[in-house]
């Protein structure tokens, strides 16, 4: 080698590079992101978290959501399950 150095990160090519978040936490948030139902505010990340700043929060919620999403995607076909299911209406005769 010719006098060139080179440091490898963990995080390197990651959405947790340069980030101060110890990793750790970025696994909590992503947890937190994939299993809260009806979807996870930056205020409720920063909460769960103790992130000092909503700012913070934020740019961690919105890059988590960006590496959720696959570009090529395509839409259902096929059988599609459903985990979760409301159906509301008026049924006659029934109070509720």
């Amino acid at each position: 080698m010719s006098g060139v150095r080179t440091t490898t990160a963990p995080t390197f090519c990651t959405m947790m590079h340069r980030s101060h978040l110890p990793i750790q936490e970025w696994f909590w948030a992503a947890y937190l992101v994939a299993t809260h139902t009806p979807g996870i505010s930056a205020l409720q990340l920063q909460r769960q978290l103790g992130i000092g700043g909503y700012q913070h929060a934020w740019h961690v919620l919105r890059r988590l959501r960006r590496g959720m999403v696959h570009d090529a995607r395509s839409r259902l076909s096929g059988l599609v399950e459903a985990d979760e299911t409301f159906v509301d209406g008026w049924v006659k005769g029934k109070k509720g």
